[in-house]
């Protein structure tokens, strides 16, 4: 053991001084070899970082609305109940209490709506529940009544037809609303029993709040970000007016790229920009004067932080290798390549660390002893006896190919079988027995012809205290079968 910490202490060390090498080097090149690729890395970086945070919103919010769906199309039975106006009206304001709540505890959520479908109710059943421009507090607000606007209105009834002929959930496009006087974001959802339809329920987010998330983005010196649609369209660009080519827009909304790079010119300066289409259906651009991103060298400590990173894994990663092949070294048994007993009291502590951590763990041991070893190596000699105890692990893994099998003592194996029934490890030891069993009268005409007896014992929870409870019964089955061996070959004395 001294000199396996040796060798680990060494290794480490070694480890360490290579590491610090290189990332010395690959840090002196990278900051004096400044390339494209590396400023992209950085551009991605950024680009990442905010769409993420921006889609951890859009996704609160889709998350949301599949779940409230989900539990009012569980409270409705039928679409014919909405027929019946006194359910009707305790359905809507169970289901509006919920959404109530959703508003009051989120503060991004403006207001949230149920709209039922108006062939199967009146044209204003449902809910509006909303905040507005003056007040933080949520009220119900005014119902639209569907009844007096065709379903090309966009403007007016857009969200609850757009859903509905599209047939899925959907991010509508921003839009004023008059009843709260916010500039809102929805994500709504088409609710169907069937084949029928039942409304649409939806979230709005404020507009303004995720306006002003893009407009804190900065990057450089002047770098910033812009959100335009799936047309081209700047959907906000804050105090600034970009002027994108069409060619460069054409680039920004290729939805067969993630993240997709191009520059464009305007006003005799070439600008870089990174885009990435968001949850909903949006396109965040984060646009950079070239020449700010060349003369930012500080930045390049961002890439020299990942290449550290970089490389320390790939050194802790061959550590761990060496580590496990030397500590693997002290769990093998060398004559057979079988697991040893230091392998098997870990795996026994193991096994005893499941019986008291997960409930209804199930588990088989199977106990294996080499027949007439002694009388080999007493007979023909201890080389021909080791040829039999390897034979016998070879039987032994034959037949059980998919399991670790430890040799615990000079004759003796034990196998594990967890997470399978009893049915299929009692079948495969039947087998095994069999197999066994047509080698007896011939044992003695071949000395290496292993034949190994095997016990079997599944844990019993009720009875058995711990694992080793479970290996005595299994030891006790082994003893049984191994009598049918010596009845079989009677003219070997017992445990010679």
């Amino acid at each position: 053991m001294k000199r396996t910490k040796n060798n680990l202490i060494t290794i480490i060390i070694l480890g360490i001084v290579v590491a610090s090498f290189m990332i010395g080097v690959i840090a002196v090149t990278s900051f004096r070899n400044v390339t494209d690729e590396n400023n992209q890395e950085i551009l991605l970086h950024y680009c990442k970082e905010n769409t993420q945070t921006m889609n951890k919103r859009f996704s609160e919010v889709e998350t949301l609305v599949n779940t409230l769906s989900d539990y009012y199309l569980e409270e409705l039975e039928t679409p014919d109940a909405l027929k019946d106006e006194k359910f009707l009206l305790s359905y809507t304001e169970e289901s509006g209490k919920l959404a109530y709540s959703i508003i009051q505890n989120n503060e991004s959520i403006v207001a949230s709506y149920l709209r039922f479908n108006p062939a199967i109710t009146n044209p204003t059943a449902g809910f509006f529940i909303s905040r507005d421009a003056k007040s933080s507090t949520p009220v119900y607000k005014e119902i639209t009544d569907l009844s007096k606007y065709d379903s090309s209105d966009i403007q007016n009834v857009g969200w609850y037809h757009i859903p509905v002929q599209k047939g899925e959930a959907v991010w509508l496009e921003p839009y004023d609303n008059p009843n709260n006087g916010i500039y809102m974001i929805s994500y709504v959802k088409p609710l169907y029993i069937g084949d029928t339809l039942i409304g649409v329920f939806g979230i709005d987010l404020d507009y303004d709040t995720i306006c002003n998330e893009v407009g804190s983005i900065s990057l450089y010196e002047s770098g910033y970000a812009i959100l335009i649609d799936n047309n081209g369209k700047v959907l906000h660009s804050g105090n600034h007016n970009p002027v994108i080519p069409t060619d460069a827009v054409n680039m920004i909304i290729d939805e067969n790229e993630d993240y997709v790079y191009s520059s464009y010119t305007q006003s005799q300066q070439i600008y870089t920009t990174i885009s990435h289409k968001l949850r909903n259906g949006e396109y965040l651009v984060l646009i950079v004067p070239e020449r700010e991103i060349y003369n930012t060298r500080n930045q390049m400590i961002f890439t020299i932080i990942l290449i550290a990173i970089a490389v320390s894994t790939m050194v802790i990663l061959i550590l761990t290798g060496m580590i496990n092949r030397v500590m693997n070294a002290t769990r093998i048994d060398k004559l057979t390549g079988a697991k040893n007993r230091n392998a098997y009291l870990e795996k026994i502590d193991n096994i005893e660390n499941s019986i008291h951590s997960k409930n209804n763990f199930s588990f088989a041991i199977l106990v294996f002893d080499i027949n007439g070893l002694k009388f080999v190596n007493d007979t023909i000699g201890h080389t021909e006896g080791d040829k039999l105890i390897i034979n016998s692990y070879k039987a032994i893994k034959s037949k059980f190919p998919g399991v670790d099998v430890f040799r615990i003592g000079g004759d003796e194996f034990v196998i594990f079988i967890e997470k399978r029934t009893a049915a299929i490890a009692e079948k495969l030891v039947t087998e095994f027995r069999d197999t066994m069993a047509q080698k007896y009268h011939n044992y003695c005409k071949n000395s290496n012809e292993a034949t190994v007896s095997c016990g079997y014992a599944l844990y019993n929870s009720e009875t058995d205290a711990s694992c080793e409870d479970t290996f005595k019964r299994a030891d006790r089955d082994m003893y049984a079968d191994k009598e049918r061996f010596y009845e079989a070959n009677p003219q070997l004395k017992r445990r010679l």
